[in-house]
């Protein structure tokens, strides 16, 4: 995951989850494909410390998931919020 990032330019860790135990323990639903457990597509917004803060689901179109996250980044941190 470090190389995909790091090819990508993201700019914060990505976190694998090969036994499937945090999607599990925030609920994401799971799906089979060819055999796999997979979960449906997500978005976990996490705070400095690692305490998750927004679990984005369901993620109704993949091309506007990043407009989700950063709704949900400006609702937690209040920006936007206007008088």
């Amino acid at each position: 995951l470090a190389e995909f990032a790091a090819g990508r330019a993201l700019g914060y860790p990505l976190i694998g989850d090969t036994d499937l135990a945090l999607g599990r323990a925030l609920g994401v639903p799971e799906v089979r494909a060819e055999g796999r457990v997979l979960f449906e597509r997500a978005g976990v917004v996490l705070d400095r410390t690692g305490a998750v803060r927004a679990l984005i689901h369901p993620v109704p179109d993949p091309e506007h998931h990043a407009d989700l996250v950063l709704s949900e980044l400006a609702r937690l941190t209040g920006e936007g919020e206007h008088d």
